[in-house]
This record gives structure tokens, sequence and C-alpha cells, in this order.
């Protein structure tokens, strides 16, 4: 099913999602049509190319972080799987007090 979606600048390399998505759903952006790979929740980030490790992840128009492994075309972009600029990720295990 088609998927309406959003690339916020044209600089960007993800694009989000305006309802809610399924795998196998697809969204088309720059002419192009990206099958979704997972579920992806409403305002979340799905991968318009595929990422090598460490390549940045463009929303905005700025570099929001860089993918911590490699990420698909089409695969949900989440913190769990890049890394946050300006930001020190705390290790699972710890917690605030």
């Amino acid at each position: 099913m088609f998927i309406k979606s959003l690339i916020i600048h044209p600089a960007d390399n993800v694009a989000v999602v305006l309802e809610d998505a399924h795998k196998g759903d697809y969204i088309e952006q720059r002419g192009e049509q990206v099958t979704l790979l997972e579920d992806i929740e409403f305002a979340h980030k799905v991968a318009l190319k595929d990422f090598a490790k460490d390549e940045p992840v463009y929303k905005y128009g700025v570099p929001i972080g860089n993918a911590k492994e490699p990420i698909k075309k089409g695969a949900w972009v989440h913190g769990n799987i890049y890394c946050e600029r300006g930001t020190k990720r705390r290790p699972e295990h710890e917690h605030r007090d």
C-alpha cells in the first residue's frame, strides 16, 4: 500500500512517514519507489538509500548522526542504529537515578 511521506530538506537521505506503515508498504520520493522493510510508526524515519557503517544520516538538511551499522534502503532509521551528533549514548545497562 502507498504511504504518504515527507522529505524535509533536499539534502536529506531519510524521509518521515506521515501515517503508520507496515512491512511491504511503499513510499515514493524523488521519482523512486521505496519498499518498507519493517513496520514504521507515524513520524518516524525511513532510509532512502543504503547506508554504510559510519555514514552520516541527514534530516533537516544537516547530519543528525552516523550509522552504527549498515542500514538498508527502506529500513526504519531510529536511535538504536545511528549515533546522534552531539550526544553521548549511555550503554543500555546504565540508568539515570
